[in-house]
């Protein structure tokens, strides 16, 4: 390198009121739609890309599509990004984190389905959003499975 290397912090508090300024939209990373628990963003960035562009297609003064694209992201991820925060508030407290590990560890259900959390599988909130709820949910082997 021939300079000193820099990093900045990765925005995790999602507020709906960055996801535009004026007429412009903002996307991943810009919007803070990155996952509190992992900081994994490259899902929200490319799904907040294509809720802004359908936002831009649908056409409409700068007000109607900016409201509609923050209703679409509240809509999509925000629930997730909310619940993600609130659990790394919970999991920052020793009492918090171990009442997670014991839940987790309950049997191997619990295990699996923990890891199919942690991957996504399946949004995060999902458990607390009953309109997401479809048979068979839990029961498929998704991105993780036992070997």
């Amino acid at each position: 390198p021939e300079g000193p290397m820099r990093a900045w912090p990765i925005p995790t508090d999602f507020t709906p009121a960055a996801l535009h300024h004026g007429r412009v939209l903002f996307a991943g990373d810009a919007a803070r739609v990155v996952d509190p628990m992992t900081g994994e963003g490259i899902a929200q960035a490319l799904e907040t890309g294509m809720l802004a562009a359908t936002a831009v297609a649908g056409g409409g003064n700068a007000a109607t599509v900016t409201a509609g694209y923050e209703h679409s992201v509240r809509a999509a991820i925000g629930r997730d990004l909310r619940f993600a925060a609130l659990l790394q508030r919970v999991l920052a407290s020793p009492r918090g984190a171990q009442f997670a590990l014991r839940a987790v560890d309950a049997n191997a259900w619990t295990r699996r389905n923990f890891a199919r959390w942690m991957f996504e599988d399946y949004p995060r909130a999902t458990v607390f959003t009953p309109d997401r709820w479809r048979r068979g949910r839990f029961h498929a082997d998704g991105a993780y499975r036992a070997m």
